[in-house]
C-alpha cells in the first residue's frame, strides 16, 4: 500500500496548493491462504484507516503491491508493502521544505518508544476491537468527520463527529433503549469519560453543551440561526473529535492515562485548544 499526504500550503508568497508525497513503507507478511478479496477488502482497507488515524491527514489507496513467493510444496505467501507510521519529525529521510512538524500526527514512532507501548499490540487491539468489533461505525465516522473537517465541510464534520459519539455509545451500551437517550446526554456522556481532556475541551468550547441542539437544525436543514453558525459547526466537530481520539486510543489497549497523556502533549491539541477559546469568545 502507497501511501500520500498533501498538504496545503497557503503561504503569503506561495498560494498555490503544493503536494508532498511521502513514501515510508514497511514489508509485511501474511501466512496462510489468501484470495484478492481478502487483501484488498480485510487488509488494505484496515491498514490504511489505521494509518489515517495515527496521522490525523486525509489519505487515499494509491496503489497496492503483492509478491507471490513459492518454494517446493511450502504454501505461497503474499507479502504486502504498507504504510507506515511516522517516524519522528526530525528524521533525516523526511522530504525538506515539506512543512512537516509534530501537529501533523496524532502518534509517531517516537510517540509510542516514549510511552514504552509496543506498535504490535496497539494493532492488533485496533483490528480486533476497531476494525471488526463493535467500534467499527466509531472508527469510521470518525475518520469520515476528520476528512470533512481538513475540507471545510462544517455541516457533514459536525454531524459525522456526533455520530461516532452515537455508535460508540450505542457500543458501550447494548441493552439500553437509545431511542429514550438524547445525542446531547451521549456527549455529556463522551465528555465525562474523557475526564481531565473532557474537562479542557468543555472549557475551552462551552457550546459544546448545546451540540445536540445544532445537530438537530443541521440534520433537519432548519435554517442557519445566526451569521457563526458555520463557526458552532466546525468548533464542535473540532471538539469532539478530540474526545473521539482519546476514546479510540483506549480501545486500542492504551490506559486512559496515557491516552490522556499523548492527547494533552500533542502540539496540535493545544493548537486547537486555545482556537477554540478565541472562538468561544467571538460567539
Amino acid at each position: 500500500l502507497v501511501r500520500g499526504i498533501q498538504f496545503n500550503h497557503q503561504g503569503p508568497l506561495d498560494p498555490a496548493e503544493r503536494k508532498f508525497p511521502i513514501d515510508n513503507t514497511v514489508c509485511w507478511r501474511v501466512d496462510g491462504p489468501l484470495t484478492l478479496q481478502n487483501v484488498t477488502g480485510k487488509w488494505v482497507n484496515g491498514l490504511g484507516w489505521f494509518s489515517r488515524f495515527m496521522t490525523m491527514r486525509h489519505s487515499v489507496t494509491s496503489g497496492v503491491h503483492c509478491s507471490m513467493a513459492v518454494s517446493g510444496n511450502r504454501p505461497r505467501q503474499a507479502t504486502l508493502t504498507i504504510p507506515n507510521l511516522p517516524r519522528s519529525t526530525d528524521s533525516p529521510d523526511e522530504p525538506t521544505g515539506t512543512g512537516l512538524s509534530p501537529e501533523r500526527y496524532l502518534m509517531t514512532l517516537d510517540t509510542f518508544a516514549k510511552h514504552d507501548i509496543e506498535l504490535m499490540t496497539v494493532f492488533c487491539r485496533y483490528w480486533s476491537e476497531v476494525a471488526t468489533g463493535a467500534n467499527y461505525m466509531t472508527m469510521a465516522l470518525h475518520l469520515d468527520s476528520q476528512d470533512r473537517i481538513l475540507n471545510q465541510g462544517t455541516d457533514g464534520s459536525l454531524l459525522n463527529a456526533i455520530r461516532s459519539v452515537e455508535a460508540q455509545y450505542a457500543a458501550a451500551n447494548p441493552c439500553e433503549k437509545l431511542w429514550n437517550v438524547s445525542a446531547q446526554k451521549k456527549i455529556n456522556d463522551a465528555i465525562k469519560r474523557a475526564g481531565d481532556i473532557g474537562e479542557q475541551i468543555g472549557a475551552a468550547w462551552p457550546a459544546l453543551g448545546e451540540a445536540g441542539v445544532l445537530r438537530r437544525d443541521v440534520a433537519h436543514g432548519r435554517s442557519r440561526p445566526s451569521s457563526d453558525f458555520n463557526l458552532r459547526c466546525i468548533g464542535g466537530a473540532m471538539s469532539i473529535q478530540w474526545l473521539q481520539r482519546l476514546h479510540l486510543l483506549k480501545k486500542m489497549g492504551i490506559s486512559h492515562h496515557l491516552a490522556s497523556s499523548i492527547i494533552s502533549d500533542n502540539p496540535r491539541f493545544l493548537e486547537q485548544l486555545n482556537l477554540l477559546k478565541t472562538w468561544s469568545v467571538e460567539l
